[in-house]
């Protein structure tokens, strides 16, 4: 593996510190090439240490899978209190590409992650399924029951799949790059798409908005 890992001091290691360590890692060098090794290495522990909390590198995914999507789910949760104020909701989804962002090596990874390994494929899709995917459709039939998104039901639905795969997408384009400041103009950038994208679809209220924000 490239690079040095840094170390750090210190004896024990709680399940937050090494599942924090365990993102930094994944986030940085790919979950492929980051084992359980490496993760005692950067925390300057013991494996023992670290099998104490977690018996394998799949637990500490599926761990990362379940923070992952329910701060997804919480930030579309928010969305459902602020549907009436576009300055909000791009707020939100500024905080929504951040998060994502934050966990990326997963829509980086999904070919080894997903593909090759049946048990976190199918603990992946059911997340996906009846948590991301359900609180995104409810958030957009919401604001078109509010007049701030048009078209039939069934095309509000399909919108909404489209926006979350859209999203998916920017996060694990390959052009992403991990520098604090050059990750923020990347977010800002993506929020303005995705708002690009929505604009067809907009009421005329919103619309003029979108077109300041993203000088249409």
């Amino acid at each position: 593996m490239n690079g040095k890992f840094k170390r750090r001091a210190g004896r024990c290691a709680t399940p937050d510190i090494i599942i924090n360590a365990s993102l930094q890692l994944f986030n940085l060098h790919g979950e492929r090439r980051i084992t359980t090794n490496h993760i005692a290495q950067q925390l300057s522990i013991s494996t023992g240490n670290l099998y104490y909390h977690y018996s394998n590198k799949e637990e500490i995914i599926i761990e990362l899978l379940g923070r992952y999507v329910d701060g997804l789910v919480a930030l579309l949760e928010q969305g459902e209190n602020n549907t009436k104020s576009l300055f909000k909701m791009a707020q939100l989804l500024t905080k929504t590409l951040k998060h994502q962002w934050q966990y990326r090596f997963i829509l980086h990874g999904r070919s080894s992650l997903f593909v090759f390994n049946d048990l976190l494929r199918s603990h992946y899709l059911q997340l996906e399924k009846y948590k991301i995917e359900k609180s995104l459709e409810t958030l957009f039939l919401k604001m078109n029951r509010e007049g701030n998104i048009c078209g039939s039901e069934r095309a509000i639905k399909q919108l909404a799949k489209q926006f979350q795969l859209l999203q998916e997408a920017w996060v694990s384009a390959p052009e992403r790059v991990s520098s604090t400041t050059e990750s923020a103009l990347a977010v800002n950038d993506g929020c303005k798409m995705m708002l690009s994208f929505l604009y067809p679809y907009l009421g005329n209220t919103w619309r003029s908005t979108v077109e300041r924000i993203c000088i249409l």
